[in-house]
């Protein structure tokens, strides 16, 4: 009597239905991700600027989509420890905007890096590949390119938001991310004579396509696959297969399309290694 018991888990899903029902765990509460507002709040909160006068807040919630309360309070940790190493001074907006990249890139960039020139023009191409399917297919918007290897493994990157309101995610959208994550790979494919010519450095992209569309599978249909047992899972692996199909489709009609755009892409990054939205934008034209 008098004693209320609280549980939280990131996994509601996999929970036993008898944990759950009314009499043991009666109510249950979604906390979502902090939306834009959220986010400004935490980040004044983290950066002790009570009065948000310092930084663009409208910029760095829009750099910090989607991420959890703790994730913004780790950027803004490592923002400071990027202070302290590089000895700026004072915090500034630009140690942020760092710490999100590293955030979003999973560890730091290896300037120094020593690649061949078959490496370096794979690598500009498929970057320039995401970049291209990024800004004419799913409408986002290019943040920074790079073909300088990571820490993380990656051998460059292709820094991109979202366009829109951040509390609902639509399935054209979900659509289009499979293909942008796709997109290296068929930018691959068609610069440089056909899918044997394909690097095997994109699995990280795949993995991430195909887990997409698994989600958008279950989604799109309004149907939990798994509870009709093994004949559910295997419609659901057929449906989503059909998707990362209809996706590469898109992504190699797209690098066909702009062909000539990914080769100018990926001789600037052959060029300077790195180039940034406005940059692209220019390009592009």
């Amino acid at each position: 009597t008098g004693v209320t018991v609280i549980a939280a888990t990131n996994m509601a899903s996999s929970l036993d239905p008898a944990l759950i029902r009314p009499g043991r765990f009666d109510k249950q509460f979604y906390i979502p991700n902090p939306d834009s507002d959220a986010r400004k709040e935490l980040l004044a909160n983290y950066l002790g600027d009570s009065a948000k006068e310092k930084y663009d807040y409208d910029n760095l919630a829009s750099k910090t989509r989607g991420c959890s309360c703790a994730e913004i309070e780790n950027i803004v940790n490592e923002a400071k420890l990027i202070v302290l190493k590089e000895d700026v001074g004072e915090l500034d907006e630009s140690s942020i905007i760092q710490a999100i990249k590293q955030f979003r890139l999973k560890g730091l960039s290896k300037g120094n890096a020593k690649l061949s020139a078959k490496e370096k023009e794979t690598i500009a191409i498929h970057e320039a590949g995401h970049a291209i399917v990024g800004h004419y297919f799913a409408n986002k918007i290019i943040g920074e390119i790079s073909i300088c290897p990571t820490t993380s493994g990656a051998g460059g990157y292709t820094q991109m938001e979202s366009k829109g309101n951040d509390n609902l995610i639509y399935s054209d959208e979900v659509f289009g991310n499979i293909v942008m994550l796709l997109g290296g790979k068929a930018a691959e494919s068609v610069m440089l004579g056909g899918s044997d010519k394909v690097s095997l450095g994109s699995d990280e992209d795949i993995n991430i396509a195909t887990r997409l569309a698994i989600e958008y599978a279950k989604y799109k249909r309004g149907i939990d696959y798994s509870q009709f047992g093994d004949s559910g899972i295997s419609e659901l692996m057929k449906e989503s297969k059909e998707l990362l199909d209809k996706a590469y489709e898109q992504a190699v009609e797209t690098m066909s399309t702009f062909k000539e755009k990914v080769h100018l892409i990926s001789c600037e990054l052959i060029k300077n290694e790195i180039i940034s939205g406005e940059h692209f934008l220019a390009l592009v034209g």
